[in-house]
């Protein structure tokens, strides 16, 4: 019996060095809760970087919009001076139609009328009152415009296009020249000025408008078929514009007065 036991008790000493050596090589599972940890811990900074791109791009975007405001700003300022000094050209050629018209039933009786062309004396006083920066000195030549000193516009824009031959603002000199000029019923200065700018600078944003208002001389003199043929004119090659609204709106105006 005690053979026996020793034995047993050898062989159970031979195999606990393997029992042991299985023990400290086996893996311990990582618990679910770290797993999960992590997990968050990669969520969170994830989101985080989503949060600060939203955030930045809420930033680019309030930039985006203040820029647009201003511009639209602008563009509502232009587009309201450009409106007042069309109203008043027309509220001028309805006036001077109904002169023409009282003309043709009276004696003649002469009218004093702008000058064509400013004298010498007071081009030179223009010129020496004139900046001498082009875009200052077309920016207070328009100012005289819209302050309504027609005369001091027609001498400053003269000077102007006398002193900056090759401007780039010339075409709007040119306009607004006619523009004058029809304000102050020279009628054939204005067409004249009128043709100059389609003539010489047909791709020019004034083109348009010039056109039209060569179309509003010949309906003032009663060339319906020269007006209509102005208007039509401005309808096909300014689709769109705010020149080819209101040629159509005129042309509405003669068919419904049977003018054609």
């Amino acid at each position: 019996m005690w053979h026996r036991l020793a034995v047993w008790i050898g062989a159970l000493m031979i195999a606990a060095p393997a029992f042991a050596s299985d023990v400290v090589v086996e893996s311990r599972p990582v618990a679910s809760w770290q797993r999960e940890r992590s997990s968050d811990y990669q969520s969170a900074d994830k989101w985080l970087r989503l949060q600060n791109q939203v955030e930045q791009l809420q930033q680019e975007l309030q930039v985006l919009r203040g820029v647009v405001e201003e511009n639209q700003y602008a563009l509502e300022q232009q587009t309201e001076q450009t409106r007042a000094l069309y109203d008043d050209v027309d509220v001028r050629l309805g006036k001077l139609g109904t002169q023409l018209e009282q003309q043709l039933a009276a004696p003649q009786v002469p009218t004093q009328q702008m000058s064509a062309m400013p004298t010498a004396s007071t081009a030179s006083t223009v010129l020496s009152q004139m900046p001498q920066d082009e875009k200052q000195a077309y920016d207070w030549s328009y100012d005289l415009l819209e302050a309504k000193d027609y005369t001091g516009a027609l001498e400053a824009f003269s000077a102007f296009r006398e002193r900056f031959p090759s401007s780039e603002y010339t075409p709007n000199v040119q306009y607004w020249l006619g523009e004058i000029y029809l304000l102050g019923q020279d009628l054939t200065s204005a067409d004249a000025a009128f043709e100059q700018v389609i003539e010489q600078y047909p791709n020019h944003s004034k083109a348009a408008d010039a056109l039209l208002k060569r179309g509003y001389v010949q309906y003032t003199l009663e060339n319906w078929t020269l007006a209509r043929a102005y208007f039509n004119d401005v309808k096909a090659r300014f689709k769109g514009t705010s020149a080819a609204r209101l040629a159509e709106a005129r042309l509405v105006q003669m068919k419904q007065n049977k003018q054609f």
